[in-house]
């Protein structure tokens, strides 16, 4: 259709992937002539940075650092919106993150004893400074250990891979959305709810409500303690001025002469200078049991430095992806509040299994139930009056042994199948186990690529096939499936946890190509349901994200990093697959897109974010009618018709809906009216009275015209039906091929595409007549 919508900004790069021989400066800069020996010093440099921050960190009282850390994160927000470019702040948020994180892994694996007293601001800094140089030191050893890694392991694609592994797993931090915690942790902990009650008298909405009190206290922790402070420094004043006393003895007073202040300002003290944002035992509400669970003492992490290579270095296993938290002297903190969405659930789970030892095997069928019913429950506005068959059972195409597809969802000429894994992302760092990745990656999207695969073949294996559920133990039919039915067909692999950017990277590996040629598979997880299911609140703002983005998936050289990215870029441009096609068809080799998820990012960052519209794209007023109208009606090819308005690019809107607004009072003289859009695909909107007669034929013939004159293969009909009193009742779309010239009608059409001329789109009503003359 029209060209995708393109924002103005400089958000798409270019890059070379990492295949081929090292660059001889990183060799030269290193003081090394064979990668081996560049890797070597890359590790032993990296070794000795991270040995210097663990010094440093042990330095400092912990909750003196912690808060120190946050306080910089606060700074860095309030200050990101005066910078030209906030990546060039040295202590942005990547940095700020990282250093938390490790502060964590160095509390968790020193006895309480080792835990240093300075509050010194050169001390403090000094962290900071030290984070920074590991951080970026880290990423480039990344490159170069990605460069060593065999290629017996995914092929030509592994350098890709492992690069892709490695910088993830040491900038994976703090790109979650904070705002949804509760309702993740309601819905996938539901299934556990009795086992929760009995371990720790309460269930998952309770737990759910605790774990998002403790993610908020961090988010608006300093604008609570600020209010609490300035409400004291008010009423002192206030009292002061009242009754001519000093402003000492004022604060003396409000505190009912005592010289301690009261716990409110302690505690706003506290959360502004000494990490009390981050302690979960004062914010949560959560039972000390379960917290404890959740966290580590401080001293019980043994690996992180223990000897050996890579000791304390980001590219092992960093505490906090185990345990969220570490027990100080007065609560259990979160460092970084996005450890509670990527360790919590596993914590927990493992803190059941401890409680309650006979809960292990009912977790596993819990979960599997969860996962398998995620797709639907969270969409289920979405899916309303969609054919949802699950364990579908049917003849494998190869050995003919029974098989079962996990979830089909059949809804109006679009097919979703889903294979539903319930394992968790990888636990071990990818420099040291790599191959145990590869195992993690081959469970969770390869098996399920291959799982789609095989349901696809045996769909297509013939014009229609029988799908089977088990029932008493036997093996009963219970439809009939023609594949050729579907316009849209997506195989999905749907996890719990999100495992980016492994997700991202599936498509280059050479066991996950398009299916059947022409089906590219697409990984997500649960927690991203969540998140599209508000930006994508009807039946066809959903399926057409979803089409875009299994066409992003069938571009192997266009990199998105997430879902939150995927999502992001398609707000702001609409055709993404197309996008990317279009610029890698120009000659870029590899193409990644930065930030593209800033408009989720600043939607969950409002405090009101709740009461606000999430951002989504454009439609002038008409067509927001029309495509109001068609989802209510629900037509026959009702999503095609959504995706025929959809698919246009901005200019391309605003034009088709000028031309429907000139048209629209005609159709009370006329029973049909129609025009023409030309871009990639001729379009041919045909608009008709609801009651009047079906003229199939007509626009048919209309249409074979069009795409002579446009010299393309065939012409979408997109049907708009308009009532009485000139609003939509819904609509449909069709392709018509082109004639071919041996057509006993071929020299009819011509001579009507002939006659049509270069008047593609009616200017005035006048015109608009001529045209459908």
């Amino acid at each position: 259709m029209n060209p995708p919508m393109i924002p103005t900004d400089a958000s798409l790069h270019v890059k070379q992937p990492p295949n081929g021989d090292l660059p001889p400066l990183v060799k030269a800069l290193f003081g090394a002539s064979s990668l081996d020996e560049v890797y070597v010093v890359m590790q032993s440099k990296m070794e000795v940075k991270s040995e210097c921050l663990r010094v440093s960190v042990l330095m400092c009282d912990p909750k003196q650092l912690i808060g120190f850390l946050w306080g910089q994160l606060l700074m860095w927000q309030l200050g990101r919106g005066e910078k030209a470019d906030a990546t060039d702040d040295p202590a942005g948020l990547d940095v700020l993150m990282f250093a938390l994180e490790y502060v964590h892994a160095v509390l968790s694996s020193h006895a309480r004893s080792e835990h240093g007293a300075s509050a010194a601001t050169e001390d403090l800094n000094a962290v900071l400074a030290l984070a920074n140089e590991l951080r970026q030191h880290s990423l480039v050893y990344c490159l170069v250990a990605a460069q060593r890694m065999p290629e017996e392991i995914f092929g030509p694609e592994t350098g890709a891979v492992a690069m892709q592994a490695l910088t993830g797993w040491v900038t994976i931090r703090g790109h979650r959305h904070q705002a949804l915690e509760a309702e993740f942790f309601e819905f996938v902990l539901e299934p556990h709810d009795g086992a929760l009650q009995i371990a720790y008298g309460v269930g998952a909405k309770a737990i759910a409500t605790g774990i998002q009190a403790a993610v908020d206290a961090t988010r608006y922790g300093h604008m609570r303690a600020t209010e609490v402070l300035e409400r004291e420094v008010d009423a002192a004043h206030n009292l002061a001025s009242t009754e001519g006393i000093e402003l000492s003895e004022a604060v003396q007073r409000i505190h009912g002469g005592k010289s301690e202040r009261s716990q409110a300002t302690q505690d706003a003290i506290s959360g502004l200078f000494l990490g009390g944002i981050c302690n979960l035992s004062k914010s949560s509400g959560l039972p000390a049991e379960l917290l404890a669970d959740l966290a580590y003492s401080p001293g019980e992490e043994t690996e992180f430095f223990a000897a050996g290579p890579l000791r304390g270095t980001p590219l092992r296993r960093m505490p906090g992806r185990v345990k969220p938290l570490v027990t100080l002297d007065d609560g259990h903190y979160a460092c970084d509040a996005n450890f509670m969405r990527d360790s919590a659930y596993r914590a927990l789970q493992w803190g059941l299994f401890k409680r309650v030892p006979a809960y292990r095997q009912k977790w596993t069928d819990n979960q599997t139930a969860l996962s398998e019913g995620a797709f639907t429950r969270i969409f289920d506005k979405q899916l309303a009056g969609a054919e949802v068959l699950t364990s579908v059972y049917y003849p494998d195409p190869d050995t003919g042994a029974w098989v079962e597809n996990d979830v089909l969802i059949l809804m109006n000429d679009v097919l979703l199948q889903l294979e539903v894994k319930a394992g968790v992302m990888p636990m071990h760092s990818p420099d040291v186990f790599f191959e145990r990745h590869v195992r993690t990656i081959q469970e969770l999207v390869v098996k399920a690529h291959h799982q789609c695969e095989r349901f696809l073949r045996y769909a297509a294996s013939n014009e229609e096939v029988p799908l089977y559920q088990l029932v008493d133990g036997s093996h009963q039919e219970v439809r009939r499936l023609r594949l050729a039915n579907y316009r849209v067909v997506i195989p999905v692999g749907l996890t719990v946890e999100a495992f980016t950017p492994f997700s991202s990277m599936s498509k280059r590996l050479p066991d996950v190509q398009p299916i059947l040629g022409k089906y590219p598979f697409i990984s997500m997880s649960i927690d991203d349901l969540f998140v599209l299911s508000r930006f994508l609140p009807t039946t066809g703002e959903l399926m057409h994200y979803l089409s875009v983005r299994q066409g992003v998936a069938g571009v192997p050289d266009a990199f998105v990093f997430d879902e939150m990215d995927h999502l992001g870029s398609y707000v702001q441009k609409n055709r993404t697959d197309m996008f990317y096609a279009e610029k890698l068809a120009e000659g870029a080799n590899w193409l990644t897109e930065a930030d593209a998820c800033a408009p989720i990012d600043d939607y969950f960052a409002n405090p009101d974010w709740a009461e606000v519209t999430p951002p989504r794209q454009d439609f002038p007023g008409v067509l927001q009618d029309f495509l109001a109208a068609n989802d209510s009606m629900r037509g026959p090819r009702f999503l095609e018709a959504d995706a025929a308005v959809r698919d246009m690019g901005g200019d391309g809107r605003k034009d088709m809906a000028r031309y429907i607004d000139q048209l629209l009072p005609t159709i009370q003289e006329h029973p049909y009216r129609w025009f023409m859009l030309l871009s990639e695909e001729p379009l041919l909107v045909w608009m008709q009275r609801a009651n009047y007669v079906d003229v199939a034929e007509m626009h048919r013939i209309k249409a074979e015209a069009v795409a002579l004159v446009a010299k393309a293969p065939q012409c979408k009909v997109l049907m708009m039906y308009i009532s009485s009193d000139g609003t939509f009742t819904g609509g449909s779309a069709r392709y018509i091929s082109a004639p071919n010239e041996t057509d006993n009608h071929y020299a009819e059409r011509l001579a009507d595409a002939q006659r049509m001329g270069g008047r593609w789109i009616p200017l005035t009503h006048e015109g608009a007549r001529r045209l459908n003359s």
